[in-house]
């Protein structure tokens, strides 16, 4: 087993039975529930009396984790006991997602009657991998290195290692901050020792040893170490209290980086027999306080059927070897005995304790934790305090756990999981990112122009240099645009809102230039600066010249209104531009855009230029300037009409193309018609010339002059009216004119 740098671990073994067995990997999530099961595929090795199969005769397992984030599988391999017999190590290379590399290379070769089995493996900064094994043959201890392209060097002879079981585990190896090697080794029942090596100048044989234990004690077994924070390092072990009897201790020393003891020896436990009963097991890891951390096993008596009983606990100390606190018991045999296997490290500081039963993981953290990243994909989990987690590409997993927390996240996909009441948590982003639950503020670094959206609490949301769009999603939010031209979205509501550049919808906005509407029927307003923008619905826009409308296609029956002059933008699919608010003493202009547009003028001065589009113009009151531009136009006329106040002049208009529109509810004589159904002229309601002719006419052209009147009767007792002029004084028809 072994903790990732990604804060997942990987737990590897044989699976199957004879003669179908594989090397299985399982990665687990920082929760400790299984993300994956895969059967390694190990490469092939022509090797006498295995027939190239190294997966069959597999024994004991070890992974170690490479800077790069490859994988370092090493195995030994117990072959048959017949024919060409041996037990040697093999070394196996595979990516961040199992798939091997190359070919699996002899750590010893396999040679008739050798018996070398690995122990221990580690990965060193620079990628070079150093495993430690025993030689059961001619009973030494051994290192052997892999450089960083697999090229394996001499073997450095450690001298003697003995065991008074046979298979018991002898050396262990760690990597040193100053890029050197220490490895312990049992070299009698009763003597251990240690080496410091510099990888680069290691040769065949071992430099001077350092001493670990001059005590009389008959046994000692389980030697660990560890590599420490500040660049040296603790040796632990197991040692019998005198001869005959069954009372094992754990016991540990600090060293400096060069082997020089920095501590006394100290027992790990206060314990006595009979809870020291047995031998047990124990293991050593470093914090990323500084400190280290002791499991070992305690004797809770023998069952009812004879069978003796442990239950783990773990110590932890600082770099100096003083205890930190009073020992936790990590875990307690549900059924019969608890035999502790191994430590280790995760990724986020907690610890990995594999047993006889399973696993568990251990939080002896107590402070906030600062994590950065691998370029894989992380699962971290935090502390009770304010962390900080920095992710480093790769969609990573997040997990707070109380504290205020802070999340610095460069992938859409990267998840941030909170619960509820665990602190105000903040997140810092440099791409796109939508708030999950429970997170309070978001915040955009860098300079790129991205998307941040919230979630249903009161967000605090803030953007960058860049011009962003800001979503407070439910809540009332802050959203603050920050540099650049930003927009405050409604995007994700449920229901149409009222929103200007202050706030809206209960949020409220600081240095925000445009608003996104929501997909439902909007009231957006703007300031003279801002860019208004519909997504859907029947939308109303109450804007000032300056501000720019923005609507798509199918987005919507939408409306302008505007109390000043004011011209849509040329691709501005909006229904209808109107003013209102405006004295009648005033007068303005309006532009239309290139699509459809119903244009409405107030009871004053208007001049329309509708644009392209087939538009529908609406002088209102006053004496309008009205031009239709291309496309086919109507031009309404549907106010009282005044020989003086209210004749409008139509610029361009075209037979062909467009039409006049007279309200019958202004023009009484007109006879039926509606909006929905507009109704054509009879042939004899028009006339040109300069007055009517007889009773029927009743819109009198006069093309000399462009002026076009209203008749009531036609007979000249009422006296007719002028309505328009029209300025190009173009040929007019009966069929131009249609009664509303």
């Amino acid at each position: 087993m072994t903790a990732l740098s990604n804060g997942t671990f990987l737990v590897v073994g044989k699976t199957g039975t004879f003669p179908a067995f594989t090397l299985t990997a399982w990665i687990y999530n920082a929760d400790g529930s299984l993300k994956a099961r895969q059967d390694l595929d190990v490469p092939k090795h022509e090797v006498p009396g295995v027939y190239g199969d190294l997966e069959l005769p597999a024994i004991d397992p070890m992974a170690v984790e490479l800077p790069d984030g490859r994988i370092a599988i090493t195995w030994t391999v117990n072959t048959p006991s017949s024919g060409n017999t041996y037990v040697a190590p093999w070394m196996s290379i595979y990516t961040a997602d199992l798939r091997p590399i190359g070919t699996t290379k002899p750590v010893f070769d396999p040679i008739s009657g050798a018996r070398d089995y690995a122990e221990s493996i580690i990965a060193l900064d620079d990628g070079t991998l150093v495993i430690s094994a025993r030689n059961e043959k001619d009973g030494h201890a051994y290192l052997r290195m892999f450089s960083p392209n697999e090229t394996r060097s001499a073997a450095i002879d450690l001298g003697s290692a003995s065991s008074s079981a046979p298979g018991t585990v002898l050396t262990d190896v760690t990597a040193l901050s100053n890029g050197n090697v220490a490895v312990v080794v049992r070299e009698g029942t009763s003597s251990l020792k240690g080496y410091v090596l510099t990888p680069s100048e290691a040769s065949g044989s071992a430099p001077m040893s350092f001493e670990i234990s001059t005590t009389s004690s008959p046994i000692k077994e389980g030697v660990k170490i560890t590599a420490l924070k500040d660049g040296g390092f603790v040796v632990t072990w197991m040692e019998q209290g005198s001869a005959g009897t069954p009372d094992f201790n754990t016991f540990f020393r600090v060293y400096g980086s060069e082997g020089s003891a920095v501590s006394a020896i100290k027992p790990v436990s206060s314990l006595s027999y009979p809870e020291l009963l047995s031998a047990g097991h124990s293991d050593v890891l470093s914090l990323p306080s500084g400190g280290f951390a002791v499991a070992y096993e305690k004797a809770t008596g023998y069952d009812a059927s004879g069978e003796l009983g442990y239950e783990i606990h773990l110590a932890l100390f600082d770099k100096n070897g003083t205890r930190q606190s009073d020992d936790v018991r990590v875990s307690h045999a549900a059924t019969g005995s608890i035999d502790l296997h191994e430590l280790h490290l995760m990724g986020d500081g907690r610890i990995l304790v594999r047993h006889s039963q399973g696993m568990q993981i251990v939080d002896p953290r107590d402070k906030a934790i600062s994590l950065k990243g691998t370029a894989q994909n992380d699962h971290y989990i935090g502390t009770a305090f304010n962390d900080t987690f920095e992710s480093s590409a790769g969609a990573d997993r997040l997990e707070g756990a109380g504290g205020n927390d802070t999340y610095k996240v460069d992938n859409a996909g990267d998840r941030v999981i909170e619960k509820a009441n665990e602190g105000v948590d903040t997140i810092e982003t440099s791409v796109s990112y939508a708030l999950s639950a429970h997170v309070e503020h978001l915040i955009a670094t860098g300079s790129a122009s991205i998307a941040l959206t919230g979630n249903a609490l009161a967000n605090t949301i803030t953007g960058n240099a860049g011009d962003n769009t800001l979503d407070g999603g439910a809540g009332a939010d802050m959203l603050d645009g920050g540099d650049g031209f930003d927009f405050a979205s409604f995007a994700s509501s449920s229901y149409g809102v009222t929103a200007s550049l202050s706030g809206g919808d209960g949020d409220s906005f600081i240095a925000i230039e445009g608003i996104i509407g929501s997909g439902f029927a909007d009231t957006l307003i703007g300031n003279g600066t801002a860019e208004l923008r519909g997504a859907g619905g029947n939308d109303t826009y109450r804007v000032r010249a300056g501000d720019a409308v923005v609507e798509a296609v199918g987005q919507g029956r939408d409306t302008v209104l505007v109390s000043t002059s004011y011209a849509l933008q040329v691709a501005a699919e909006i229904e209808v531009l109107k003013l209102t608010g405006i004295s009648a003493r005033s007068s303005a202009s309006l532009t239309g855009s290139g699509t459809a547009n119903e244009i409405v003028g107030h009871a004053g001065r208007t001049t329309i230029k509708a644009g392209s589009g087939n538009d529908k113009i609406y002088g209102g009151l006053g004496n309008d300037s009205l031009w239709g531009q291309s496309g086919r136009d109507i031009f309404v006329f549907d106010t009282r009409p005044n020989k003086s106040t209210n004749v409008d002049r139509v610029y361009d208009f075209k037979s062909k193309d467009d039409s006049i529109w007279l309200d019958n509810k202004v023009f009484t004589k007109l006879g039926s018609g509606t909006a929905s159904k507009p109704k054509k002229f009879k042939s004899d309601m028009f006339v040109e010339g300069k007055r009517a002719q007889d009773a029927e006419d009743r819109i009198v052209y006069d093309r000399k002059t462009g002026a076009v009147y209203y008749d009531q009767d036609g007979t000249g007792a009422k006296a007719q009216v002028k309505i328009a002029s029209i300025s190009n004084k173009t040929k007019l028809y009966y069929h131009d004119f249609l009664v509303i």
